[in-house]
């Protein structure tokens, strides 16, 4: 019988308060190089991922088993070869960070402003503050404006841009399947801080990383972590008490640690064995797929069993 007891559960949220809901959405200048921020601005940014997540599941009260709002759901395959909004198998390549957002902000779950943190120290990263609201027309099997963008990855010189701060759970395998829902409980991560590429935490992909100077000591990483019953904690390592996880023959599937930016399909990798992650049709392990916590921006090709995130472009030193 396959094992998995990864630290998270399916409880109800009965009550999320909306002290949030005026959330003060200033654009607040912090030097790349200070080395800490006020704890305001922090609180603020916590406030923030508190916002975005309280509305998402507020939306999964009306969406089957609760469903915090995905892409692919919204706008959904063919149903007898016609776009019937509503009905259709989900379109999995849908499931992109720039879509997700951009679907909240079309639905009037939140405003674009509130996807920058308060703070950001990326040049690429910017309110996008001409949102067309006019691009939701579900009759012309249109949800959302598809300009605004994820890309993280963009250097400062690029045209390309980033219009969110935040990572998110990633949108395929169990992970998405079990827990992207207004269901999940208090161990679960579903929202943060933006890390390292695949959680490392030495080498130039650690100390390079614009992420460590968005919190703390501009020499460590820290920064907060919206969990599933939508309380948020403040972190400071990549793998916060409360992101545990056991499954399959990982670790001979005792309850170990689970770092929040890090999968058995990432280098390095964790909740590699058999049992931790989702099965393809032919049987075969799919490594990105797992039941484990793992969040990131991804903005490219999605599937069912992959979404592959992308990383700050690296400060020159």
């Amino acid at each position: 019988m396959q094992r998995i007891t990864c630290h998270t559960g399916a409880t109800l949220i009965e009550v999320i308060t909306a002290s949030s809901v005026g959330v003060l959405l200033l654009s607040v200048a912090v030097p790349v190089g200070h080395a800490v921020r006020v704890a305001g601005t922090t609180e603020q940014d916590a406030t923030q991922q508190q916002t975005i997540h309280a509305a998402m599941v507020r939306d999964s009260k009306g969406n089957p088993g609760e469903r915090l709002p995905t892409p692919g759901l919204i706008n959904r395959l063919p149903y007898n070869g016609q776009q019937v909004p509503g009905e259709g198998g989900e379109d999995y390549a849908q499931n992109k960070t720039q879509n997700l957002y951009s679907a909240c902000i079309a639905r009037g779950l939140f405003g674009p402003q509130i996807l920058v943190g308060a703070t950001e120290v990326n040049p690429v990263v910017e309110a996008y503050t001409a949102y067309n609201y006019n691009a939701y027309r579900p009759d012309a099997d249109s949800y959302w404006d598809p300009m605004l963008q994820a890309r993280i990855d963009a250097v400062p010189s690029s045209t390309n841009k980033s219009h969110t701060s935040f990572a998110h759970q990633l949108l395929c395998g169990l992970r998405k399947e079990v827990y992207w829902r207004g269901t999940a409980d208090a161990n679960r991560p579903l929202i943060s801080t933006r890390g390292t590429m695949n959680g490392v935490n030495s080498g130039d992909f650690f100390v390079r990383s614009p992420t460590l100077r968005l919190h703390g000591p501009a020499d460590s990483w820290e920064g907060n972590v919206c969990y599933g019953d939508n309380h948020v904690e403040y972190a400071t390592s990549f793998y916060p008490p409360r992101s545990t996880c056991g499954c399959g023959t990982y670790n001979a599937g005792a309850v170990t640690p689970d770092n929040l930016f890090r999968c058995a399909g990432t280098t390095p990798s964790e909740f590699t064995g058999s049992g931790c992650v989702e099965l393809g049709p032919t049987g075969a392990p799919n490594s990105w797929a797992g039941m484990d916590a793992m969040l990131g921006i991804h903005p490219n090709s999605a599937t069912r069993y992959i979404v592959i995130p992308v990383y700050d472009s690296l400060i020159t030193p």
